[in-house]
């Protein structure tokens, strides 16, 4: 689906997309979609500790976040959320399977299939 399909487009009149998107949302502005995979799985990280609630944690790229980490679904959902704000993405009701959200890691690769 192209951005313009999900609302975030705005015509070519520089707008910045004011028009909702599909889900309703109001799109943030444009950034800069070329993103480097370690910018990504730090902004994640960064996003994970918050709703975890991690303090004084390495957390590593491959850390499993359900057994080490204790994600629940509670926690899923604010992750969800906040990555759809963080990258202006939307992550499909048939993406959100433990194994994509298992880890850093594999989170930026769904993050980075849905930015690029």
């Amino acid at each position: 689906m192209s951005r313009a399909e999900q609302g975030g487009g705005g015509g070519g009149d520089g707008d910045g997309g004011t028009m909702p998107r599909k889900d309703g949302r109001m799109p943030r502005p444009r950034r800069e979609r070329s993103v480097s995979v370690e910018d990504v799985r730090n902004r994640i990280r960064g996003i994970v500790m918050a709703c975890l609630h991690l303090e004084r944690v390495v957390l590593g790229d491959d850390a499993q976040l359900v057994e080490e980490f204790g994600l629940d679904s509670h926690a899923l959902l604010e992750i969800v959320t906040r990555l759809e704000y963080e990258f202006d993405i939307i992550i499909d009701d048939e993406d959100v399977r433990r194994e994509r959200f298992a880890s850093v890691a594999a989170m930026s690769d769904l993050v980075l299939a849905k930015v690029g």
